[in-house]
């Protein structure tokens, strides 16, 4: 298993340091840009081929390995070993002109998140992690510091793509977290989101019915650096995998969020 996973890592920087390349200044510049879906979204040439050239890296290492991206799909092989791909997150960032954008990618083993890789194209950094091995920035060993108080503290707010604008349970837990934090962040690129978890810019990251393109490998890296994951309700979450509504903060920050999620409306 070990080598599997040191290898893994490898690949998994590979993949993102990749679709870096893909999303370079200049390609940036000259992108094309296609409707997606019938929400707004959007596609562009760069998510193409950004997801291209992830998948080789994968395929090239372990063409045994299933892969689901979040723009093709699954893409077959096995059920134990699935790579989980989005090649650029923060597409519609990218096309307002807006460096608010990275890529992620995480290996699961049997639905358990256990080697991830994240681009932060807002600092041109890589952060990865292997289960129970740490969390990384560029190869450096990163951990979570003190996030202060609430009223100083900055949490950011990500969500799936069909969750709608007057869904009963985004709208009660947004207006918690805006009365008793300093900001809520809606920074529509994940990637952003848990680099600043990361780098304790930000006290917690929480999720609602969010793709596990963009949260699996995030969250993972979140706890290898010393973070912690509930639910909405504070109760400690194992299985991120399989769970829709959480929260992944600086530990004494989560206390601080169970408490403001059980206020009543």
């Amino acid at each position: 298993m070990d080598h599997i996973l040191a290898r893994a890592r490898e690949v998994a920087i590979e993949a993102v340091a990749r679709a870096r390349e893909a999303a370079s200044e200049r390609a940036r510049s000259m992108m094309t840009v296609s409707a997606k879906g019938r929400q707004g979204d959007v596609v562009t040439d760069i998510d193409r081929t950004s997801e291209c050239m992830m998948i080789a890296a994968i395929k090239s290492a372990f063409p045994e390995h299933g892969i689901v991206s979040e723009e093709t799909g699954e893409l077959g092989g096995s059920q134990e070993w699935v790579w989980h791909i989005d090649p650029l997150d923060g597409t519609n960032n990218v096309v307002l002109g807006l460096p608010i954008f990275g890529s992620c990618i995480t290996l699961c083993h049997t639905n358990e998140p256990v080697v991830a890789a994240i681009y932060a194209g807002h600092e041109d950094a890589i952060y990865s992690a292997v289960k129970g091995q740490g969390a990384f920035r560029d190869g450096v060993p990163i951990g979570l510091k003190n996030g202060g108080p609430p009223e100083r503290v900055t949490v950011s707010w990500i969500q799936g793509y069909g969750v709608q604008s007057d869904d009963p349970i985004r709208r009660r837990t947004l207006d918690a977290l805006e009365r008793r934090f300093k900001r809520t962040l809606g920074l529509w690129a994940p990637s952003v989101d848990w680099a600043l978890l990361a780098k304790a810019r930000i006290g917690a990251v929480v999720s609602y019915e969010n793709e596990r393109e963009d949260l699996l490998g995030g969250v993972l890296i979140a706890v290898e650096a010393g973070a912690v994951v509930t639910d909405f309700s504070g109760k400690a979450v194992t299985d991120v995998y399989n769970n829709s509504q959480l929260v992944i903060a600086l530990p004494e920050v989560s206390a601080d969020i169970a408490a403001a999620l059980s206020e009543p409306s």
